[in-house]
């Protein structure tokens, strides 16, 4: 019955989180740091060097800033043709990697108090509209593969803790290990909280002192075993680059943002990270029920020593304290160390679900023997996995295609527009389950959900805004593509789009789809004349200010073509390539 009760909750975890991150994942154009990434992906595929990916905007500059772990694993499918070259493609495994956290949550929230702790801490996390939108678990950027490494690692250690034996507790320091390899090839300086996190834990819990004299050789061969996976790019790199990787891995993307800042919007003050998580958690309302679940997690600590909750403590303040040290502070930075606040707030929920089930206690002892007997006969069973798998059914239903309905002669049989009510159900099958006292608590607990303001209301939010997605740059890189190609065809010369963008109005995404020749050199008159007029028709892209110039210098040239202005850069479109300018509404 537990395993099968395990296998339900799961189930629910896959169709309301992990199958949602999925909807509409190519349906918007990459973001500034995705297309520096899905640059240097697709110069992998296009150059064939899998050591040495390329750095956006220069095709002969090797991206030294993160070790190319995430690189790899996005292009390989690509290249065995698994995988669209697209948005969706490359964004494939983040949303992976963000499926997979969202189990290891479950599981460690499981452990701690049981699967409502474990659900509910995920329904926090997606709740977290950063942390799915913005740099976050569907979008080609390093910090899904860093969360599962925490989230995958912390699971494992817990699990090592409990181990009777060697032999399994030997597989899971393999996977921590492994988990740790992730984090780091990935975004390495980020990922080094986690054995921080993880041997602080170990001296201050006096059972995992023990364990790990236990098993230190395990651990130390661990150790051994990562640095001879990981130690070879950087090697190799060194041998090519000498100190120049050690100037921009270390030098420009650590020393500076720790001590000064790489970019002025990213300066803020020391308690950032903590003001701006508490502001989060009050827009996906779950600052409440983290607060409640933090005051009752401290008190039953106290009471009877939660070994484990000392490893969630240290994973929630050390790093974030640690952090804030930095000069230099985004937002995403936080995503690796959120899982902890969505535990206690897990905690929090299941404290409360225990003590309604208590409550129930007298209604299900007034209820007749027959009664009783009737809920614990076997077609009872059947009847709520029944009800669980066609609710599930009709969640995961509602996450792909939204509203729909079923028709038979002309009559609405079942129809459906929000996934909450399919998993309503699908929660009250589960607690069915469970007996009398089970169901009457979950009607109590929904009574209290509909007084309090919870993160469901979040939660349905960012299930509607999954859908929403705009490619204005992509849809106009295709129809440029299109133009180019009829010229091919007519065999004419393609000289590609002039791109003339200052450094002070550049942005990644205008290369990665508009790429061309001239980014970051001065626009010269005569190519944006011989573009726009009498030579071989092509877009020119550049800053507005240029364009000023271009203009006051050439007065008497008519200039036959659409301009578009997106922030500080002009997009110019000649007569061929005019209806192009449609795509960008």
């Amino acid at each position: 019955m537990r395993e099968r009760l395990t296998r339900g909750w799961l189930l629910l975890v896959v169709a309301a989180f992990c199958l949602p991150l999925f909807v509409g994942l190519g349906a918007s154009d990459l973001g500034n740091d995705e297309a520096i990434y899905s640059y240097a992906v697709e110069s992998i595929l296009d150059t064939g060097d899998w050591l040495s990916p390329r750095s956006s905007p220069n095709l002969h500059i090797t991206f030294l800033e993160k070790p190319p772990l995430k690189f790899w694993i996005v292009a390989a499918p690509i290249a065995l043709g698994l995988l669209p070259r697209s948005e969706f493609g490359l964004r494939f495994w983040d949303a992976v990697f963000g499926s997979l956290a969202f189990l290891y949550v479950f599981l460690i929230g499981r452990r701690l108090a049981g699967p409502v702790c474990g659900v509910v801490a995920v329904l926090v996390l997606f709740a977290h509209a950063p942390l799915i939108f913005e740099h976050g678990l569907r979008s080609n950027n390093m910090e899904a593969p860093l969360l599962l490494a925490y989230c995958g690692g912390v699971h494992h250690y817990l699990a090592w803790t409990a181990s009777a034996s060697r032999r399994r507790g030997t597989a899971h320091v393999a996977a921590v290990t492994a988990f740790f390899f992730l984090g780091f090839m990935t975004k390495f300086v980020a990922s080094l909280f986690l054995p921080l996190v993880l041997a602080l834990s170990a001296l201050l819990v006096p059972t995992q002192r023990r364990m790990l004299r236990r098993d230190w050789f395990v651990w130390a061969a661990g150790a051994a075993a990562f640095v001879a996976c990981a130690a070879p790019w950087f090697v190799y790199q060194y041998w090519k680059q000498g100190s120049q990787l050690l100037d921009v891995m270390f030098g420009e993307h650590v020393y500076t943002r720790f001590t000064a800042f790489a970019d002025p919007s990213h300066l803020q003050p020391w308690h950032f990270y903590f003001s701006q998580l508490v502001v989060e958690l009050q827009r996906s309302h779950s600052l409440l029920w983290v607060a409640f679940g933090v005051a009752v997690f401290a008190a039953e600590a106290v009471r009877v020593r939660l070994g484990d909750g000392v490893l969630l403590l240290v994973w929630a303040v050390l790093p974030l304290t640690l952090i804030s040290f930095g000069t230099s502070k985004i937002y995403h930075y936080v995503y690796p160390f959120l899982p902890p606040f969505a535990l206690f707030a897990g905690y929090g929920a299941a404290w409360l679900w225990r003590h309604a089930t208590r409550l129930t206690e007298p209604l299900a002892a007034r209820l007749p023997v027959r009664a009783g007997q009737l809920t614990r006969a076997a077609w009872r069973r059947r009847a709520a996995i029944l009800v669980l798998a066609l609710s599930v059914t009709a969640a995961v239903a509602t996450v792909i295609e939204g509203a729909w309905r079923i028709e038979v002669g002309g009559r609405v049989l079942l129809s459906n527009s929000t996934v909450l009510r399919p998993l309503m159900v699908a929660l009250i099958a589960l607690m069915a389950l469970g007996g009398v006292r089970a169901a009457a608590a979950v009607v109590l607990l929904l009574v209290v959900a509909l007084v309090l303001p919870t993160p469901v209301t979040a939660y349905e939010r960012n299930l509607v805004a999954l859908r929403r997605g705009r490619q204005p740059l992509g849809h106009l890189a295709a129809c440029i593509r299109s133009v180019h190609e009829a010229q091919w065809q007519r065999g004419q010369h393609v000289p590609g789009v002039y791109a003339p963008v200052s450094h002070e109005a550049f942005d990644h995404p205008y290369f990665y789809y508009l790429r061309g020749s001239g980014w970051h050199l001065p626009l010269r008159d005569e190519v944006v004349r011989e573009a726009l007029g009498a030579g071989p028709q092509r877009p020119v892209v550049t800053d507005a200010e240029r364009y000023q110039g271009f203009v006051a210098r050439n007065p008497d040239f008519a200039v036959a073509a659409v301009p578009l202005r997106t922030g500080e850069v002009v997009i110019l479109l000649p007569a061929e390539f005019a209806h192009c300018a449609a795509t960008m509404k």
